[in-house]
């Protein structure tokens, strides 16, 4: 069995689930920095017990710390692995890895959530240069991602596409839910609105809930935004300030109770400023819910067909966002043709298809 080492930050749901399905074909160790990192405003549920199929590592306890090194890693890399999988390159820790792998020659792999080419100094793009373009081989989730890597010395050929997701096989619903079965949901949620547009995200400015809130009076439909951040007193307030009746802010949710609001709804918005990814697009497609987001959410423009499973908008365009919105709203036929749509694309992206891939690489 091929023993395969993951350098990451901190646990995640999802990369646990990913590890843990993983973690059957190979004999796989991931390294984490830390616990968490509650000092960045990133809480998850997630507890020691949920490792399952492999061997987790800590380097520390609490929460992680970005601009230090932990020299722990250094007496995990002189240990024989048939491969080393690196999933970030801008916190020290890992920088410092991927300086001492570079250093003595042992391959390594990269693997990334996503990535867009911004503008930045000549020596900060010399240096991500010199860390990305020593990679063997990378894993990247969007052709947005490759040219991000390939602006940092990766060869193109070393570049392997996989079907980046936080969903398994069974989250991704059989079939379109009829009008019943979320007529049903929505009177379980006490939500009355004849339609429903969803939104999930923290309320920051990134994620452009504003845009959304400046249209919201002409929008004929409930909406509905789950998530917490620093921008909820504001939003709470313009809310109030316009008589914004229609818009229900709704925290965070249970997983339980998200999967219901997903299920209630008609169509979901994303109007964000930009996203790496997006995992939220995966998951609003894996309910069969057509999708609305911007040119700056990668998920959105990977998976989202425009016009056949929803539609990918200026992210500066109110009207836009609105013509879009109406144009599913009022019509139930294409709504339903979308929704047949984003299943059956996003049946490919789950975490048993995105450890077929990696297992097609790394045995």
């Amino acid at each position: 069995m091929k023993k395969v080492l993951f350098l990451s930050n901190i646990p995640t749901p999802y990369r646990n689930e990913f590890y843990n399905e993983l973690g059957k074909t190979v004999e796989l160790t991931v390294i984490y920095e830390a616990y968490g990192a509650c000092n960045q405003g990133i809480r998850f549920n997630w507890r020691r017990n949920q490792v399952k199929n492999y061997n987790a590592i800590f380097l520390k306890e609490g929460d992680i710390e970005e601009n230090k090194i932990n020299f722990k890693i250094f007496s995990y890399l002189n240990k024989k692995y048939d491969y080393i999988i690196a999933t970030n390159y801008s916190y020290m820790t890992e920088m410092a890895a991927l300086i001492y792998l570079k250093s003595r020659s042992i391959p390594y792999f990269l693997e990334v959530d996503g990535g867009t080419v911004q503008s930045e100094n000549t020596i900060k793009r010399l240096y991500k240069t010199f860390l990305i373009s020593g990679a063997k081989k990378y894993f990247s989730p969007s052709n947005e991602t490759d040219q991000f890597l390939m602006h940092y010395g990766a060869r193109k050929s070393a570049i392997v596409r996989h079907p980046f997701t936080s969903l398994r096989n069974s989250q991704v619903l059989p079939y379109p839910l009829t009008r019943q079965e979320k007529s049903i949901m929505r009177v379980e949620l006490g939500i009355s609105d004849k339609k429903v547009l969803l939104g999930v995200g923290q309320l920051i400015s990134r994620k452009g809930w504003d845009t959304l809130f400046d249209i919201a009076d002409r929008i004929d439909a409930g909406i509905y935004i789950l998530g917490d951040g620093e921008l909820r007193s504001e939003y709470e307030k313009i809310i109030k300030e316009r008589m914004l009746t229609n818009v229900h802010l709704v925290g965070f949710q249970s997983n339980e109770n998200t999967a219901k609001y997903y299920k209630a709804a008609d169509v979901f918005v994303l109007p964000t400023r930009y996203d790496i990814w997006g995992l939220v697009i995966n998951e609003a497609m894996a309910y069969g819910l057509p999708v609305i987001t911007t040119r700056k959410c990668i998920a959105g423009i990977e998976l989202v067909e425009e016009g056949k499973g929803g539609f990918i908008i200026d992210d500066s365009s109110p009207e836009e966002l609105l013509d879009a919105i109406a144009c599913m709203l009022q019509d139930d036929n294409l709504t339903e043709m979308m929704s047949k749509n984003v299943l059956n694309k996003i049946k490919g992206y789950t975490i048993e298809k995105m450890v077929e891939k990696h297992i097609e690489e790394l045995l």
